[in-house]
């Protein structure tokens, strides 16, 4: 493993960026929702990426208890490790060479992830190797405020002892973008078909791919080292 680089740590969001699972939780959020009777678009959905499920269910559902809406978030989340656990965790493209490439490289990475825990525990029995990779793990589960709010990046920074000017998000949610944003650190907007790289930029990201193929060892160091220079040195 090459040495010196565990100054810099890379943060990955799950949903939709290490994990090819937003289609999943479409398809669970979906079924939830009509079984309340509301139609639920992919465009809503997307919008809301990065949110728990409690979070979300208070755009719909404003007057229920609090303990209520986190019944029903569970209730969700069971409808999306149903079709998980059926029909497999799908990686990203690119994803796995990444996570790996890094790791040899000595980089520190963390899940910065507004799922919860159980979500995750499907890929983990899937691919038990996953957890070798990574140093930290911080979900819903582990804070009070999740993204845009910057509390899962900054716990995440604080695990892996670096400070937030090094570490770097990977993220495919304008919230995650923006919460990077508010913490300090550089990002990478993974843009999927039918999302607008603009609308990343505009929330704060540092660059845009459409593939994690397109990132390497060598351009996280430079965004970050970017990142690092005081704001008067900067072009």
């Amino acid at each position: 493993m090459t040495t010196g680089n565990d100054q810099f740590g890379v943060i990955w969001d799950f949903d939709g960026t290490l994990i090819d699972s937003m289609p999943t939780h479409f398809a669970a959020w979906q079924r939830f929702m009509q079984e309340h009777n509301i139609t639920f678009t992919e465009k809503e959905f997307l919008s809301l990426a990065g949110m728990s499920a409690e979070e979300t269910l208070q755009h719909y559902f404003k007057d229920v208890p609090q303990d209520e809406l986190v019944r029903m978030g569970d209730l969700k989340n069971s409808y999306y490790r149903e079709v998980a656990a059926r029909d497999g965790i799908i990686f990203a493209p690119g994803a796995v060479e990444l996570l790996k490439v890094l790791h040899e490289a000595g980089f520190k990475q963390a899940i910065g992830s507004g799922t919860h825990m159980r979500n995750l525990d499907v890929a983990f029995s899937q691919h038990p190797w996953l957890r070798d990779y990574l140093e930290v793990i911080v979900v819903a589960d582990h804070v009070s405020r999740t993204k845009p709010d910057p509390e899962i990046f900054l716990m995440a920074a604080q695990n892996l002892g670096l400070s937030p000017r090094d570490c770097l998000v990977i993220e495919d949610g304008l919230l995650g973008i923006e919460a990077a944003k508010r913490a300090g650190m550089v990002s990478v907007a993974l843009v999927w078909p039918g999302q607008v790289a603009a609308d990343f930029l505009a929330r704060g990201a540092t660059q845009v791919v459409n593939s994690l193929t397109e990132l390497t060892p060598a351009t996280i160091i430079e965004l970050i080292e970017r990142n690092r220079q005081p704001v008067e040195s900067q072009g």
